[in-house]
């Protein structure tokens, strides 16, 4: 079981933050003109969108944290749900996003996919 670092900030940014469930219906156009549609699969992913600031050791952490822990962001981890306040199992969509704000504080864009089920 992997733990978000306790050493880094718990909670995202309020003003940049989004939780979103992406749509789970595929629509096709047939031939003939009409519209095909399926369910992809039986529920859809949950998507969490998000911003921390760091300073330039909790950089370092996290960037440690991501490629040696989390083995380039492939392995999931624990990390509190801001909406449930579960610490709820996710995983990173896409790769961090790195903004320095001033000589030695970034902002770490987030996208992280939520596992709902799998919570401690």
């Amino acid at each position: 079981m992997v733990l978000f670092p306790s050493t880094l900030p718990q909670y995202f940014d309020k003003e940049n933050f989004s939780k979103t469930r992406t749509r789970n219906l595929q629509s096709q156009t047939n031939g003939d003109g009409t519209i095909n549609t399926r369910v992809l699969y039986t529920r859809p992913p949950v998507t969490i969108n998000g911003q921390i600031s760091l300073n330039k050791e909790q950089y370092s952490i996290f960037f440690n944290f991501f490629d040696v822990t989390l083995d380039s962001g492939t392995k999931p981890f624990y990390l509190e749900d801001p909406t449930t306040g579960l610490k709820t199992l996710m995983q990173f969509k896409s790769n961090p996003l790195v903004r320095v704000v001033e000589v030695e504080d970034f902002i770490l864009t987030l996208v992280l996919e939520v596992y709902e089920n799998d919570t401690i």
